[in-house]
């Protein structure tokens, strides 16, 4: 994915800034270079003390965008020094080095200290754009909520989701538990039933007073747990972005209210599956528009020929208006002039008309769905037919 941050410009010189979070205390410029220096040739870099106490963030700049958006990808959400990182693309004003009167060098690799002053104004940033990304990338499916919409994780980060993983085992393990009720914004940690490891969750709704359900944010699936068993996070590893989104099949919707046997086929074709996902339009809090493929067969097609989901109808754009003649002007009065009970037998006729067609329509999909179900029985008992007939001459 493409990053949208430009270049920051330093007396002159184009940066490639990238904005590193959640460091210890002990954190050094020189710790710092030792571990981005790997991903090319650094202009500065700064380290400053943290919003939170205890913590420290900085400000490595790359003379190529190509190197910043390496680091970002490998780097944001690993363990260093005992801590996971927060890293993203940022943007600094140059106006800042000008008013602190501290600038750094301009020789290439080296790196300054106590630059707190003029990184004080610094936009942060994490690069997101407000238009849509048209992208394509692979996917890992780890929940489907119907049949349109599922969960994912981007495969790139599939090493790092297992060694962030492992580390969350260690960080709940000494995490102190709850002791009050939980706060609807905040994640914490708790163990899935299935598998009694711990996962970063989230409260979608309190059950009862000791019960809640919550939804694994780095998955996408949910299930209710025990307040008193959730534990609490520390601020680096909250604050880490959810490692799986959310999508929906681009333009499409469900069929029918009853989705058991759409989300029964979407599962069938993409429940742990890898997928090549394109990206057709992001909103701020609602699911991902994305074309699906897997193994060559487009997702949404092979939903709609079953009838289990259907395009969403357009918008027409509103007609122009224009001004009324003297003859639609006295047509319009005729109108008018009807009485009350001639408008609401026209509605009334209109209402029974839409019925009629919504039972039609209704009747048409439950036959297709009749039709489709009947035909794979009979595939399946012509499949047995062929494997008795296999079986006799094998026989002979």
């Amino acid at each position: 994915m493409e990053n949208s941050v430009g270049p920051s410009k330093h007396d002159g010189t184009e940066t490639y800034d990238v904005f590193v979070g959640g460091l210890q205390d002990t954190a050094t410029d020189r710790k710092v270079h030792n571990r981005f220096s790997a991903f090319g040739e650094i202009h500065s870099i700064a380290v400053i003390k943290g919003k939170y106490p205890g913590t420290k963030v900085a400000f490595v700049r790359f003379f190529s965008k190509m190197d910043a958006d390496k680091a970002v990808m490998e780097t944001n959400g690993e363990m260093f020094d005992g801590k996971f990182l927060i890293v993203r693309r940022s943007k600094v004003r140059e106006q800042s080095y000008e008013e602190n009167n501290n600038r750094p060098s301009q020789t290439r690799g080296s790196w300054n200290q106590n630059k707190e002053g003029y990184l004080r104004n610094a936009t942060e940033t994490n690069g997101s754009s407000s238009k849509p990304e048209m992208e394509e990338r692979q996917v890992f499916v780890t929940q489907v909520d119907d049949a349109c919409t599922f969960w994912g994780q981007n495969m790139k980060v599939g090493k790092k989701i297992m060694q962030f993983s492992q580390e969350l085992q260690g960080v709940c393990a000494q995490a102190p538990l709850l002791t009050g009720p939980p706060q609807p914004d905040k994640l914490y940690g708790a163990k899935f039933s299935e598998d009694q490891q711990w996962y970063r969750c989230k409260v979608v709704d309190m059950v009862s007073k000791d019960q809640a359900q919550v939804q694994y944010v780095d998955y996408g699936n949910s299930e209710t747990v025990q307040v008193q068993g959730m534990c609490q996070l520390t601020q680096d590893v909250a604050s880490l972005p959810p490692y799986a989104e959310r999508y929906r099949l681009s333009g499409m919707m469900c069929a029918a209210k009853d989705q058991t046997q759409g989300l029964t086929h979407l599962r069938s074709l993409i429940d742990f599956q890898a997928v090549l996902v394109k990206v057709k339009a992001r909103s701020q809090d609602g699911p991902i528009e994305a074309d699906v493929t897997v193994g060559g067969v487009r997702v949404s097609q092979s939903m709609m020929e079953k009838g289990f989901i259907v395009e969403k109808p357009t918008k027409e754009p509103p007609s122009k208006l224009t001004p009324p003649t003297p003859n639609t002007t006295e047509r319009m009065n005729t109108k008018v002039d009807n009485s009350d009970g001639d408008v609401l037998r026209n509605m009334q006729i209109q209402e029974s008309k839409l019925q009629d067609m919504e039972k039609r329509i209704k009747g048409l999909v439950q036959e297709r769905l009749t039709l489709l179900d009947q035909v794979d029985k009979l595939q399946k008992v012509l499949d047995l037919q062929v494997q008795d007939i296999q079986e006799k001459q094998e026989k002979l």
